[in-house]
């Protein structure tokens, strides 16, 4: 490349001087003769060097794996491989069951969880999630038509707005993203691969999703296809808290029918006391600090074995079990 600048070079000197003499009142002999052979030479030098420079520090930072950076929870990844969080949905009413703000709606505890975690993305504590999935909930029609009773899939699933509300403002008022409600609870293959095709196509900026708690192992295990047995911990009933970080990754070899493949991160809190004395939009003290966002929870810690109200509906179940820590005997249970 830089031999061929300079016969380059030279052919336009010879040109301008030999050839063209009418061009000599702009350009003179004597000018272009100035720009003479040792000139090219140097030239030619310092663009050998500032390419070579250029090639080296490319390779460097192609193959340099840079560590997570500390002003953010969000571990890197590659473009192989994404990221997804799972999250539950916010609180809901359960004591009052006869109207149906209180069947298919958040409590409003509930709905102070959702916009303090719009406030965690807003003010950079959370990514900005690449894209939002909640699970597919019931028009308001098929609500009046089937109250007092649930809106199920055919496998027997509700069809709840909860999911859906708890991530509606982070995405729709803060991101401008529309929530993927697609995908019912029991399509866990398919928003698992929707999910895991959205985060590898920004390369590392994770993807969010609400669910179902009594859904969510099998979620993990048939739809990411996690088989780490943490991964099939049982999600508590009260605790609306917690957050599952995943790597995902799909399968190259097999393209006509792709095959999801995750390992579990971490798990963290939101960090939210929901009651109705504790709101965000007050003052600024409900903002945590981004060390405590960051700090990893003990899964064995708080996946202790108890019942369940998962464990008692026939609907849950046919999904498969769930795995409880025993801290007595250090060890894993199936329930």
């Amino acid at each position: 490349l830089i031999r061929h600048k300079m016969e380059a070079m030279q052919r336009f000197r010879g040109d301008l001087v030999f050839k063209n003499k009418e061009l000599t009142p702009l350009i003179n002999e004597r000018e272009v003769d100035d720009y003479g052979d040792g000139d090219l030479k140097h030239l030619a030098i310092r663009y050998s060097i500032l390419i070579t420079m250029f090639l080296l520090l490319w390779h460097f930072f192609r193959r340099l794996d840079l560590p997570p950076s500390i002003h953010s929870p969000v571990l890197q990844s590659s473009c192989h491989e994404g990221q997804v969080w799972l999250i539950r949905h916010g609180e809901k009413n359960t004591t009052d069951r006869t109207n149906v703000t209180a069947l298919y709606d958040l409590s409003p505890n509930g709905w102070q969880r959702a916009f303090y975690l719009q406030k965690l993305v807003e003010s950079g504590l959370w990514p900005k999630f690449s894209a939002v999935f909640a699970t597919a909930y019931a028009s308001d029609s098929e609500i009046a038509d089937s109250f007092p009773q649930l809106v199920r899939t055919k496998l027997g699933q509700s069809m709840v707005r909860r999911e859906y509300q708890t991530v509606a403002p982070l995405a729709e008022q803060t991101l401008g993203l529309s929530v993927n409600t697609s995908f019912t609870k029991d399509d866990f293959s398919g928003v698992a691969l929707a999910a895991t095709q959205s985060a590898l196509a920004t390369c590392g900026v994770p993807v969010l999703i609400s669910w179902d708690h009594c859904s969510l192992p099998a979620l993990v295990r048939s739809g990411f296809g996690c088989d780490q047995i943490e991964c099939l911990r049982c999600w508590p009933d009260h605790q609306y808290d917690e957050v599952m970080i995943l790597t995902v990754k799909v399968d190259d070899d097999a393209k006509d029918n792709p095959v999801v493949t995750s390992r579990m991160i971490s798990m963290m809190r939101e960090h939210w006391e929901a009651s109705d004395t504790n709101s965000f939009d007050n003052d600024q003290k409900w903002i945590p600090s981004r060390d405590i966002l960051k700090e990893s929870v003990n899964i064995k810690q708080v996946t202790t074995c108890q019942p369940s109200y998962c464990s008692k509906r026939k609907v849950a179940r046919i999904f498969g079990n769930c795995a409880c820590f025993i801290e007595n005997s250090s060890h894993w249970v199936v329930l």
